[in-house]
């Protein structure tokens, strides 16, 4: 006799293989929307929250929308943050057909952090709201840095991603129309440089569909 987990299986993959990232999303919501596939704890009332499919598709979407509507797309992303539900979203989001992102160590030094940066020819920086010190101090010697987007709460002066998810309906849902290129790159990774300098390792898009049907099935 099948599992449910086996049935589920067939039915997503009925199909056929994932498209992308957001083929994924897509399904799960279209098919078992109601269904938790993230978790987080809320650190002020100590209860672990769980966001259904449909729920995490529309926080994607709403997050790739605002971002073309600051013009980032084919930018090149890092994320600089403590682990988080908004911050695997915007991984997603970005992966999804938006540019390039790079997660880095929230702990890195300034000098470290610049070297990273740059390699990576980073434009956008989505971070906790404790990294814009950190951050301002390298910034003009990072000559590709353009924005700062804060995750976890408003600072005045910078984009703050909670307050641009709230700004989109998704009655233009011009980030799900976005044509994705498999052959693209989509993330960096940076190597931990424990044996020797940092270096920047290229994650091609065809390589997330096989972690994405692994993650979920």
């Amino acid at each position: 006799m099948k599992t449910e987990r086996q049935n589920l299986k067939k039915t997503l993959l009925r199909d056929g293989d994932y498209k992308s990232t957001k083929d994924v999303f897509l399904r799960l919501a279209n098919l078992q929307p109601e269904t938790p596939i993230l978790a987080n704890l809320n650190e002020d009332t100590k209860e672990i929250v769980y966001h259904t499919s449909k729920e995490v598709l529309a926080d994607i979407e709403k997050i790739g929308n605002a971002f073309l509507r600051l013009g980032l797309k084919d930018k090149h992303f890092a994320i600089l943050s403590d682990n988080s539900y908004e911050y695997i979203i915007t991984d997603m989001a970005i992966v999804g057909g938006l540019g390039v992102v790079t997660p880095m160590d929230k702990d890195a030094n300034e000098e470290l952090l610049t070297t990273l940066l740059s390699k990576c020819e980073t434009n956008v920086v989505v971070c906790s709201s404790y990294e814009l010190v950190k951050l301002n101090r390298i910034k003009d010697k990072c000559e590709s840095l353009e924005t700062f987007i804060t995750i976890d709460q408003k600072v005045e002066g910078y984009l703050f991603l909670k307050e641009l998810m709230e700004n989109e309906t998704l009655e233009e849902n011009a980030y799900r129309a976005l044509e994705i290129d498999d052959e693209k790159t989509c993330q960096l990774l940076c190597t931990s440089g424990t044996t020797g300098p940092n270096k920047v390792v290229e994650i091609w898009l065809v390589h997330r569909f096989c972690l994405c049907h692994h993650a979920f099935l």
